[in-house]
């Protein structure tokens, strides 16, 4: 999401940053608590959501 650091997003979705950034880059699966926080941090649309769960 642009504008946001990510701390900002990692902070409140209660994962490390590190974390985060391996999620961005693709080096980690994610589980579906994960996910729903992210979803729910990020105020993602439906098709956002969507694309989010379809790697996972």
């Amino acid at each position: 999401m642009t504008g946001l650091r990510r701390d900002e997003v990692a902070v409140p979705a209660a994962i490390s940053t590190n974390y985060y950034t391996r999620l961005e880059q693709g080096r980690m699966t994610p589980s579906a608590c994960v996910l729903s926080e992210l979803l729910r941090v990020l105020h993602l649309s439906d098709d956002q959501r969507d694309h989010l769960f379809e790697p996972a």
